[in-house]
């Protein structure tokens, strides 16, 4: 792989990010949240239906599900190419550069004077799933992870294998990012099938996630009263959720708990020893790390565009 190869990749993904800023909310609410919600919801019934018989079975099943998933990412590269003005759209579509920092501001003015239809208006507009909090402090927490998963997969992880590999590259790490996020292999229902999903993504996300993390690091370093270097402590001694667990230990705050879905309670595990009573102070110093960490990351690009 050529360094000018990359560049070009590179630019095109610049292109895409420019586009999602200037369009971002126009093309989610229009094209890319129907098609991700039609994707996210046909890999979790074909994982349902794939998910049966002996343990054994459960594992072939599964890799055989990694299998289906790359055929169509490979399909449209080959339809469409690594390159151009498709690609830098469909990168506009996934990267929601507008909307997440547009709603994530207004979540921080909202929370101020305790708005709760302008907050849960924010928080809807920035979830992909429907989903969310029992209380005012949990539709915070809701969308700081919303925004962590954001920034280390679709920007950070995407642009890393769009680089390397192209369209399909990208889409390949989309796919198995939603594999192993519907399948856990630490839960006990999806062991088996999901061990193929969750050790491949921690392979194709190994570079992307010290990526994010050293972004992380340096954006926090800006942000009052952040603890950058507990943020690389909990990152390393994290099992799962590395990023939640450093953003959480840098702004001192906890992460996760309950969360309602289709009308139920869901208690998710808790990140971070930090508070959990989190306040629109708590989310502005995060949308600050998230600002800044988006901006060291467009200088990036730009760098190593101009090698």
């Amino acid at each position: 792989m050529s360094l000018e190869i990359i560049q070009s990749h590179l630019l095109v993904v610049v292109i895409g990010y420019l586009i999602s800023l200037c369009f971002g909310s126009s093309l989610r609410h229009s094209i890319g949240l129907p098609l991700r919600r039609f994707v996210h919801s046909r890999i979790r019934t074909l994982g349902e239906r794939l998910n049966k018989r002996s343990i054994a079975t459960r594992v072939w099943r599964g890799l055989i599900l990694l299998v289906l998933l790359m055929v169509p990412c490979l399909a449209l590269d080959w339809f469409l190419g690594s390159a151009g003005l498709f690609a830098g759209i469909i990168i506009a579509l996934s990267a929601d550069l507008q909307p997440s920092l547009w709603h994530g501001w207004v979540a921080v003015s909202a929370g101020k004077v305790r708005d709760e239809r302008r907050l849960a208006s924010a928080t809807s507009a920035l979830a992909l799933e429907p989903q969310s909090a029992p209380d005012h402090h949990g539709t915070l927490r809701l969308i700081i992870l919303g925004l962590i998963h954001h920034f280390t997969i679709v920007l950070v992880g995407g642009a890393f294998w769009f680089a390397l590999l192209g369209l399909k590259g990208m889409l390949c790490y989309y796919m198995l990012a939603v594999a192993s996020h519907y399948f856990r292999d630490s839960e006990q229902d999806w062991k088996a099938f999901g061990w193929a999903a969750g050790r491949c993504f921690t392979l194709v996300d190994a570079v992307p996630s010290l990526l994010s993390i050293a972004l992380l690091f340096l954006a926090s370093i800006f942000v009052p009263k952040a603890k950058p270097f507990a943020a690389l402590s909990a990152y390393a001694r994290a099992t799962d959720e590395h990023h939640a667990y450093a953003v959480a230990a840098a702004l001192k705050i906890g992460l996760g708990g309950p969360r309602v879905v289709n009308g139920k309670i869901h208690q998710t595990p808790w990140i971070g020893d930090g508070t959990a009573r989190l306040e629109a102070t708590d989310l502005a110093r995060f949308m600050t790390l998230f600002t800044i960490a988006l901006f060291e990351f467009a200088v990036l690009l730009l760098f190593i565009i101009n090698l």
